[in-house]
């Protein structure tokens, strides 16, 4: 889990996070007024801790650095994007093309792991066409 997200986060809950293996934790979501969660591993987490609702808002700007109207198209569409692959999914309030309120966010927390998708690769390339994957939720396809 990098620094930047957990600078962004309200302190106490960083602070409840570090506690946790941080390369096994995949997902943090938050929502106002209720229980903060984490993916760890396969199973979800209850920290218990809640957010409120000027907390939330205190978050999101973290995640935009200060400038929500930077991020006002990326986050009319769902997220907040932070580089290396990592972003924010945001819910929320929306009125005439914008977000006028943001009551929950979802960090996905992005992992490399390298050689997960050589053997795809090397099918997909015999046979010279293209592959559709599905699967349930959570078992890696956005990783290959």
């Amino acid at each position: 889990m990098t620094e930047e997200i957990l600078a962004c986060l309200p302190k106490r809950i960083s602070e409840q996070l570090i506690k946790y293996d941080t390369s096994s934790v995949s997902e943090i979501r938050l929502a106002a007024n209720r229980p903060v969660t984490l993916t760890v591993g396969e199973k979800s987490v209850l920290l218990g801790d809640t957010v409120s609702g000027e907390e939330m808002s205190v978050t999101v700007a973290n995640f935009c650095h200060g400038s929500l109207h930077s991020f006002e198209k990326t986050m009319a569409e769902g997220y907040i994007p932070l580089g290396n692959g990592c972003r924010v999914g945001v819910c929320g309030k929306y009125s005439e093309g914008s977000i006028i309120e943001v009551t929950s966010i979802s960090v996905r927390i992005p992992r490399s792991i390298y050689g997960i998708g050589d053997g795809l690769c090397k099918r997909l390339l015999m046979r010279c066409g293209g592959m559709l994957l599905y699967s349930p939720p959570g078992v890696r396809k956005t990783t290959l």
